[in-house]
């Protein structure tokens, strides 16, 4: 499509007026403002005769196969100019899928560039078009060509964050024992080998039947049971939905549930996974080993954005039913203010005379930031007083929970990971599933 520029608009609403100037002098010289109007339309013809074409350019997009969400990815662009003169061209896509914002580059014949891809949620990111716009050289008529892309690229959760955190705990030594049959002397209730006495051991542990036998003092060293059931319980519900730093929770859930399970089953405990709103939506039952998390990962990548109200009820209520073993179960969820947390509340105290139940919730910094704001008017007043109260209200639900012998995380989602995986290790350690 070929459209005049705005010099083009602005030479037609001045120039025009300026050459019929001339008549008001003498009527016999109409014919100037004749040749005024007859200059600028030969001016833009010449234009669109100079004005390169579509087929002059051509377009060669390389796109990543996969994004994880949250993290930036680069669309790379080059542009192979045909023509004689290649035209300085500014390039508009079209987004679509999880994709949002907009994007503008320019280019000058042969020439490459990158646009920054950014997803904030899962599913699927479509580039669908370029539009592209140029000039003639004497800047009085542009052409736009929309140039068809349809390139679809998946979201997934993002798994590389996950790998590289877990990497972080492989050098600790509370995690290392746990990965290996080796144990300090006091670390669990399950017997592992027999060593000589040091001086420092702690001599409860000394085996006097074993010493007497070999004649030499042995202590016991014992290790943590290994292959406990774990579940991974995630609110897809609508609450979930709501961004905190511009991701929805449930993405953040998802992320630090992944390198939960990748080290649980690292540490030989069986990870089994499930996601509910009003009703549950996906059921794995725990397994061990590394070939599982493949297996756990697909099935949160397919965890839908829910717009229903969450059921707990129902939903605490079969897993009961079907998780009938002692089971450690890592509930990710939220709520607003006591009352909607009621059912929630009561809900996780059943399923907690069962199981030993952690509780995990994200705390929107956001609202701290709103109470301790200085407030310059009255409705920034209004405003700390709303955070105020919302966030006395949570205290008052972890409270209660805890009271109930509850475990409970209320962390932003740059601490929810390392506070998971500590209180995870603690668990272990104090022997508190069995």
């Amino acid at each position: 499509m070929i459209v005049p520029t705005r010099r083009t608009l602005r030479l037609a609403t001045i120039g025009i007026p300026i050459s019929a100037l001339p008549i008001l002098v003498g009527p016999g010289l109409w014919s100037l403002w004749f040749i005024g109007v007859i200059g600028l339309l030969l001016a833009i013809a010449i234009a669109v005769w100079r004005l390169p074409r579509a087929g002059d350019l051509e377009l060669k997009v390389r796109t990543p196969s996969l994004i994880h969400v949250g993290r930036e990815e680069a669309l790379t662009v080059e542009v192979v100019a045909h023509g004689k003169r290649p035209p300085v061209v500014e390039w508009f896509p079209r987004w679509g899928g999880v994709l949002t914002g907009e994007a503008r580059a320019v280019s000058r014949g042969l020439d490459a560039w990158s646009l920054p891809l950014r997803p904030t949620r899962r599913g699927e990111a479509v580039v669908e078009a370029f539009t592209a716009r140029w000039e003639d050289p004497l800047g009085l008529v542009a052409r736009t060509v929309e140039i068809p892309i349809d390139r679809r690229i998946p979201v997934t959760p993002d798994i590389r964050s996950v790998r590289e955190q877990a990497l972080q705990f492989f050098t600790r030594r509370d995690f290392l024992s746990g990965l290996r049959m080796q144990r300090y002397l006091g670390e669990g209730s399950e017997f592992e080998s027999l060593r000589e006495y040091q001086p420092g051991l702690d001599p409860r542990g000394l085996d006097w039947k074993a010493t007497a036998r070999h004649r030499k003092l042995l202590v016991r060293e014992f290790q943590a049971e290994r292959n406990h059931p774990v579940i991974i319980a995630i609110d897809s519900g609508h609450l979930m939905r709501e961004p905190i730093e511009g991701i929805p929770r449930l993405d953040h859930a998802i992320n630090a549930a992944l390198l939960f399970s990748f080290v649980a089953l690292k540490s030989g405990d069986r990870v089994g996974l499930l996601s509910f709103d009003d009703r549950i939506r996906e059921f794995l039952p725990p397994r061990r080993g590394a070939a599982s998390f493949p297996r756990l990962q697909s099935h949160c990548s397919r965890i839908e954005y829910s717009d229903r109200e969450t059921n707990f009820t129902l939903s605490m209520a079969e897993l009961r039913q079907r998780v009938r073993r002692r089971s450690l179960v890592v509930c990710f969820t939220d709520f607003v203010d006591t009352i909607t947390a009621q059912l929630m509340v009561e809900n996780l105290k059943r399923l907690g005379s069962r199981h030993l139940l952690l509780f995990v919730g994200l705390r929107d910094s956001g609202l701290e930031g709103l109470r301790n704001a200085r407030p310059s008017d009255a409705l920034a007043v209004h405003r700390s007083v709303v955070a105020e109260e919302l966030l006395r209200e949570r205290g008052a639900v972890l409270a209660e929970l805890r009271r109930s012998g509850i475990q409970c995380l209320d962390c932003t989602p740059a601490e929810l990971s390392n506070a998971l995986i500590a209180q995870y290790l603690r668990i272990r350690a104090r022997e508190m599933v069995g």
